[in-house]
């Protein structure tokens, strides 16, 4: 539901794919989840599984499209959700939260650099930021955490002064493991590529054509990889 919400938002509504193309795209994406996941335990099984990790992303690929639809629309819906979203987000999993408060901090940094005639309406994301944070504060000094955690809990600056190069190095190690568990993944992402070349409507870009399709890459990888940060 959340990858099928959010892709929906930013490939029809975005980039003006056809609806039947981004059908197409999202149950392959669907298939390879269900079949090639990597522990089913943690996919599968109610508790340790769907709601430590799978729950938490659904409602992070939420939270990604509704920041996009208040971006783009300006119903105060979308404020609304995001905002309940940020209560359960905040006291969920560790990387969720990473994940979400990244995403609401670039859709901020876009609009205060980019988008200025939505600078004001975006600058209310500060708000789940807050709620957020105040969530994870709680998370990390709850008892549960530190007998999880061990002597070894806690900030060290020796790894936090590392943890972006531990973080891409271990974002890359997956990556490698994952491809070369999934060789069909290759051809999903040819048949995207294909699809995006064929029917993106690219006068939607607005902005966005005067980045370097590098440069979103490398943003995109640096995103995927902040979730090994905790």
């Amino acid at each position: 539901a959340g990858t099928g919400y959010v892709l929906r938002e930013l490939l029809v509504q975005r980039l003006g794919m056809t609806k039947k193309a981004y059908w197409v795209i999202f149950w392959l994406q669907l298939f390879f989840f269900l079949q090639y996941m990597p522990y089913i335990r943690g996919g599968m099984f109610w508790y340790t599984g769907m709601a430590h990790y799978v729950m938490p992303m659904c409602f992070s690929l939420l939270m990604t499209a509704w920041m996009l639809k208040w971006e783009r629309t300006g119903k105060r819906r979308y404020l609304i959700f995001m905002l309940l979203d940020g209560a359960y987000l905040g006291g969920s999993h560790y990387q969720h939260i990473i994940l979400v408060l990244l995403i609401l901090l670039s859709g901020w940094l876009w609009s205060f650099l980019m988008e200025r005639n939505h600078q004001r309406r975006m600058s209310l994301l500060w708000i789940p930021i807050i709620e957020i944070l105040i969530g994870l504060y709680f998370c990390i000094i709850s008892p549960g955490n530190l007998t999880r955690g061990g002597e070894g809990f806690g900030l060290h600056p020796s790894a936090i002064l590392l943890m972006p190069f531990s973080c891409m190095i271990q974002g890359l190690q997956h990556m490698r493991e994952y491809f070369a568990h999934v060789p069909l993944l290759m051809a999903y992402v040819v048949l995207v590529f294909f699809l995006g070349v064929r029917l993106v409507r690219w006068d939607r870009f607005g902005v966005l054509r005067r980045i370097p399709v590098g440069i979103i890459l490398l943003y995109l990888f640096l995103l995927y990889a902040s979730v090994e940060a905790p």
